[in-house]
């Protein structure tokens, strides 16, 4: 292949796709007229994010599902000392901001089967559908999934 036709395959408006650290992919956009590349996510959707300019209180969350900081820390990966820096008005980084998003929707779908005011002491008890394990230990593992389908089972008649 000649150098002029390498050179216009790499002048396409978009390059290859690759995956990030993270596991998404990512497109690396052409760049113009001086501007940088920038790497776009293609799967944004799939990141829970609040409206620009609202505010994520960690306490309201963690107060909502009825846990402990230390629990907390439990679910969302994140050190006790972190949690209580957020409590205290820390600001949170992206990665866990939309860690707790994700906490706090979990909670909002968990809170339409599960009474609000038992939601903490249903999230520490063993659980027969997660082979004894609690809600919290099974979030522990990265398998938060678990949860999610016995949400959309319960919540479409399949389960009770």
């Amino acid at each position: 292949m000649s150098a002029a036709k390498t050179r216009s395959k790499s002048r396409s408006p978009f390059a290859a796709a690759r995956t990030n650290p993270g596991g998404s992919a990512l497109i690396r956009r052409k760049r113009k007229a001086g501007k940088s590349t920038r790497l776009v996510s293609t799967h944004s959707s799939f990141f829970p994010k609040l409206p620009k300019g609202k505010v994520v209180k960690v306490s309201e969350v963690r107060n909502l599902l009825g846990v402990s900081q230390d629990e907390l820390s439990r679910i969302t990966g994140y050190s006790i000392r972190a949690i209580a820096g957020w409590e205290a008005g820390k600001k949170l980084s992206e990665a866990a901001r939309q860690k707790v998003v994700e906490t706090e929707r979990l909670r909002v779908a968990l809170a339409e089967i599960v009474p609000a005011a038992e939601l903490g002491e249903w999230m520490r008890t063993p659980n027969p559908a997660f082979e004894g394990q609690s809600p919290i230990q099974v979030i522990e593992r990265g398998e938060a999934d678990r949860i999610w389908r016995m949400i959309i089972q319960i919540d479409s008649g399949v389960a009770n």
